[in-house]
């Protein structure tokens, strides 16, 4: 395994297919990639269904659709022969990211204006539309809970809500945070949901009771992006300028920082074995972008 050369622009989105093998990367606006994760080699999308480019990449649970979101439109394709599925039309606002549901039944958008899109991945139909009443965050962060009951995405700047995906109802989360876009990311048991935010703070929260039962410090700037391993054992942060670090979940000890980046870390996501991580955002001068491969069993940059 090796890590991929600079990239042209700062990347923006990674997705891990569920046996691994895979990595989907979007770079700048108009780029998208796929990464054989073993031996670091790369294939640009040859079938892309836009020439407003790639802007969010998600794979989904089964590894069979591969989602990517343009300017104007969310394309729905076959990951290895490109062809279509569905086409997603989408309001002329840039989509920031994607994800799929547990059941893979439905994908979540999240939009520039701070819009929150649900669709019912077989039809393409909205289940749902949601506004903060915020629109200046710059968040981009949504997460699924495990049992995809639950839909989390930040809406002050101290404010998470909970959108129950069944009834529509929302539940509230006071953070605490103080300092600009929250990163979300829910343990895989579903028990614990992770923040972090510009405050260089992690929280950890009890899904059930909503009571923080961590408060990790450690990051010297910015805290833009959080990861579980699959198997519970591990909370991966990323941030600025150039800082990820891992931590132990059942301690909620800092295990240590992995260097390598450049610059600021905008995403992380482990392999569904728990085996890889991978990481990306962009150079120190932010023009041109960096993706890491880590084996998490050594812990080192390949």
């Amino acid at each position: 395994m090796r890590s991929p050369p600079d990239q042209p622009a700062p990347v923006n989105s990674i997705s891990f297919s569920p046996d691994s093998e895979l990595l989907a990367t979007s770079i700048g606006q108009n780029k998208g990639q796929l990464w054989h994760v073993p031996m670091g080699n790369a294939k640009e999308f040859a079938w892309n269904h836009s020439d407003q480019g790639v802007r969010c990449v998600a794979f989904s649970p089964t590894g069979r659709v591969l989602a990517m979101g343009s300017s104007d439109t969310i394309y729905l394709v076959d990951p290895i022969t490109g062809n279509q599925r569905l086409a997603i039309p989408c309001p002329e606002v840039i989509i920031r990211s994607l994800i799929f549901s547990p059941d893979g039944g439905m994908l979540v958008g999240n939009f520039e204006d701070g819009a929150i899109r649900v669709w019912d991945t077989r039809t393409g139909k909205g289940l749902h539309a949601l506004k903060p009443a915020t629109h200046d965050l710059d968040s981009h962060c949504i997460a699924i809970s495990p049992d995809g009951k639950t839909l989390a995405f930040q809406v002050e700047i101290s404010v998470v809500q909970r959108l129950d995906l069944a009834t529509g109802r929302l539940r509230e989360l006071q953070t605490g945070h103080n300092r600009g876009p929250i990163c979300l990311a829910y343990s895989p048991d579903g028990k614990t949901l992770a923040t972090g935010a510009h405050d260089k703070r992690i929280k950890l929260w009890d899904t059930g009771t909503d009571r923080e039962t961590a408060n990790l410090s450690g990051h010297k700037g910015r805290v833009t992006c959080l990861a579980f391993s699959p198997d519970n054992k591990t909370l991966a942060s990323g941030g600025t300028p150039d800082e990820l670090k891992l931590w132990d979940v059942a301690t909620m000890q800092e295990l240590f920082p992995l260097v390598g980046h450049t610059g600021p870390v905008h995403c992380a996501a482990f392999s569904p074995d728990s085996k890889t991580l991978a990481t990306a955002g962009a150079t120190a001068n932010g023009q041109r972008g960096e993706i890491r491969f880590w084996r998490t069993a050594q812990e080192t940059v390949k």
